[in-house]
């Protein structure tokens, strides 16, 4: 019986600060590949307006879903989503261009942020 608590003894330690004996994690892309649209400024005023929105966007949770799941020392499993940087962009393009003439103005980008 002193045999088998000795042996198990070596065991039980490895196993518990070994962490999880099966770890998975996966990162999905949404609208991956997405191409961007065209798009001009008619100052750099615009421009860097654009893409400060952009960045921070891109920065913004919710861009990004978590989930995961696990069991202690057993098992540990995550998956995320994020939206793609084309994707952000484009989105930001569509708000920014009121008229939709792929220029985005002094004016739409002001008033962008009015709103």
């Amino acid at each position: 019986m002193a045999k088998i608590g000795l042996i198990s003894l070596p065991i039980i330690c490895l196993v518990l600060v070994s962490g999880c004996l099966l770890n998975h994690s996966h990162e999905t892309i949404i609208r991956q590949g997405e191409p961007l649209y065209p798009v001009t400024f008619e100052t750099e005023e615009a421009h860097a307006s654009f893409e400060a929105y952009v960045d921070e966007a891109e920065d913004n949770d919710d861009n990004f879903a978590n989930s995961s799941f696990g069991i202690p020392l057993l098992i540990g499993l995550s998956r995320s989503k994020k939206t793609s940087v084309n994707a952000i962009r484009n989105d930001a393009t569509i708000e920014f261009d009121i008229n939709g003439d792929g220029m985005i103005s002094d004016y739409e980008a002001s008033h962008f942020f009015e709103d």
